[in-house]
């Protein structure tokens, strides 16, 4: 048999595609287990903001905490599950970081479901073995942040809507609404929960000019998806002048993103070091640099053990 057979048949085994979906899983809970909640990007301001709203039960400002330009809804949760640990097990802030990573092993099912609905069941096989190969992915899954959580709400919405073609069965008002609201919660998670609309206004244009019998029923949907996160975008952008001053939640008298650096950081890429010797000293302040070490390695060392982690564990476990 051929090398080429060999790799088709691997792709098509689904006790292949189960063993690396049950590695992946492992790897996640093992590190959201493992990894100390006293680390992670922005630890600090996500620590402060949960902290301040178990206390005062209200969301804080800027004064408290620089993550308060972040909608209130995962820190609402996070606070949440804090507390019943904190009553229940102890450990709160592992136990909410340990659910975190359960909601990464939901966020690679509901991706490799939605790969198979739309390009093929080979497809999912694909996905998971370049999902494999992403250590930036399994090292942001074991933190204590927002992104798990957000992008569950953003696949969620996107998975009823590709089931919902999948299933060639006309797209019921239920379904469309369910997807909606998924999409108007990732809205008031992070910033970029505005990419769930974006993402489903893309996937409805789609099957609307690809899927002729049933256009009425997507354009119905897609005017609830639409109602809804428009919606949920105003009653933020309002809560954000009457919380913060600014629509944009962006404190006054700081400089807007493309201001805080000059163009040089964003266009010098210093490419004699940036493929040949990747790590921290040789990269400088650059967005290309630092983006590439940290997608590939560690940049930020969030990932390695230092003094710092175990004074942050000190303060919150």
């Amino acid at each position: 048999m051929e090398l080429g057979d060999c790799i088709q048949r691997l792709f098509r085994s689904p006790r292949f595609k189960r063993s690396l979906l049950l590695l992946i899983w492992v790897a996640l809970l093992w590190n959201g287990r493992r990894y100390p909640p006293g680390s992670g990007f922005d630890y600090g301001g996500h620590r402060d903001y949960i902290e301040y709203l178990r206390e005062h039960h209200a969301v804080p400002g800027f004064e408290v905490t620089r993550m308060a330009y972040n909608p209130p809804l995962f820190y609402m949760f996070a606070a949440a599950t804090n507390a019943i640990a904190d009553q229940t097990i102890g450990r709160p802030a592992k136990t909410t970081k340990f659910i975190l990573a359960l909601l990464a092993c939901v966020l690679v099912w509901l991706s490799m479901e939605c790969c198979e609905m739309i390009l093929g069941e080979d497809s999912s096989t694909a996905f998971l073995l370049f999902l494999m190969m992403m250590p930036v992915f399994f090292k942001a899954s074991a933190m204590l942040i927002p992104e798990q959580f957000t992008s569950v709400l953003i696949w969620i919405a996107f998975y009823i809507a590709v089931r919902s073609w999948a299933s060639k069965k006309h797209v019921t008002m239920p379904a469309a609404i369910l997807s909606a609201i998924f999409a108007a919660a990732a809205i008031w998670t992070r910033p970029f929960g505005f990419a769930a609309p974006a993402a489903l206004g893309l996937a409805y244009l789609y099957f609307f000019f690809r899927d002729a019998p049933r256009r009425a029923s997507w354009s119905r949907a897609g005017v609830v998806i639409s109602l809804v996160c428009g919606i949920a975008g105003i009653a933020l952008f309002s809560f954000n002048k009457h919380h913060l001053g600014t629509p944009l939640a962006r404190p006054y008298g700081k400089p807007g993103l493309f201001k805080k650096q000059p163009l040089s950081f964003y266009l010098d890429w210093k490419p004699g070091t940036l493929f040949t010797e990747p790590v921290r000293p040789n990269l400088g302040n650059r967005w290309m640099p630092i983006f590439y070490s940290e997608l590939w390695g560690d940049y930020w060392k969030y990932w390695s053990a230092t003094s710092r982690e175990e004074s942050n564990l000190k303060a919150w476990t």
